[in-house]
């Protein structure tokens, strides 16, 4: 999502507005690493934070990706220990709010070894009447939710900061070993970043019910018929092991 990256303690803060295409990347293009640069993939462990509880797992990306994500901040130096954390709650409906990060140590030219992260939200507000809009009363969630591709059971989410949106992708699992739990899951992090040059967007609308303006967000993966997002994404790096159970609930 973006060239978003703050201090862990930052909360970024979700609205909404209107709406343009900030890259125009092939997304599928997007996931390959500029061979102009080092693209030494480093890797997370999950040892801080959140790993207590089993909603974060350890994800893989180059470094070419992750300065085209936080880019429009702050370049990265020698990033290390990259985490997803999901966190998300089942509306009784399976439809899932909560939100995403994504962290990583770095050391900073000023102070240090710092712990930096973004936070993207899918909170459980309602879209309200706003002019002529679509989509009036449903839920920031809407779309995320389980479903089937091809006899397989899979799953994606938005979710958005000020910065720009993120998708969220899970395209395996497996079962325990004593067939009593859910698991762990696989998937793929994508991302897009708004034009910097803009006011912040109203509260109105999360991105992907924007359909024109620098704000909109929306892509391929509304339909529930593809796991690779359209309209601009492109694909951060992917993630292991991430307990279903812990991230779900």
């Amino acid at each position: 999502m973006k060239a978003k990256l703050m201090s862990l303690a930052l909360v970024a803060v979700c609205v909404s507005a209107c709406s343009t295409n900030k890259s125009n990347n092939n997304p599928e293009a997007a996931a390959v690493a500029d061979p102009s640069v080092v693209t030494v993939p480093f890797t997370g462990t999950p040892t801080t934070g959140f790993a207590a509880s089993g909603k974060t797992a350890p994800m893989t990306a180059t470094q070419a990706e992750m300065n085209n994500y936080v880019g429009p901040l702050h370049p990265v130096n020698n990033p290390t220990n990259l985490q997803i954390t999901l966190d998300l709650a089942d509306d009784g409906t399976h439809k899932y709010s909560g939100y995403v990060s994504i962290s990583y140590d770095d050391v900073s030219d000023y102070t240090g070894q710092n712990h930096k992260a973004s936070y993207q939200l899918s909170g459980n507000g309602t879209n309200s009447v706003l002019g002529y809009s679509n989509n009036i009363g449903l839920k920031d969630y809407n779309y995320n939710y389980w479903f089937t591709i091809n006899g397989k059971k899979v799953f994606s989410a938005y979710f958005q900061d000020q910065w720009g949106a993120v998708i969220v992708t899970i395209e395996d699992y497996k079962i325990q070993a004593d067939a009593q739990g859910p698991g762990t899951a696989s998937g793929s992090v994508w991302y897009r970043n708004f034009q910097p040059a803009y006011p912040l967007q109203g509260p109105e609308r999360k991105c992907w019910f924007i359909t024109a303006g620098p704000y909109q967000c929306g892509s391929s993966i509304s339909s529930k018929t593809t796991l690779t997002p359209d309209n601009g994404y492109r694909k951060l790096g992917t993630f292991q092991n991430l307990s279903i159970s812990a991230a779900f609930h």
